[in-house]
């Protein structure tokens, strides 16, 4: 999918430049890597975007336990 010039947007927590960027486009969240934007985007439903958000909100994706 083509994505026209978009307004991205990362976490002020964000230290390290490595983060996850959003952005907005017509009805969907659009996702990609700060460290590597050229290597693509991941398209969210705001529904789906809202459950990836409680996921990462319970630990379900922590590296360390």
């Amino acid at each position: 999918m083509q994505t026209p010039s978009l307004t991205w947007n990362k976490s002020s927590l964000c230290q390290n430049g490595e983060c996850v960027e959003i952005a907005t486009y017509d009805d969907m969240v659009v996702m990609r890597s700060s460290a590597l934007p050229d290597l693509g985007y991941v398209y969210f439903s705001p529904e789906e975007f809202g459950a990836f958000l409680g996921a990462v909100k319970a630990g379900e994706f922590n590296l360390v336990s």
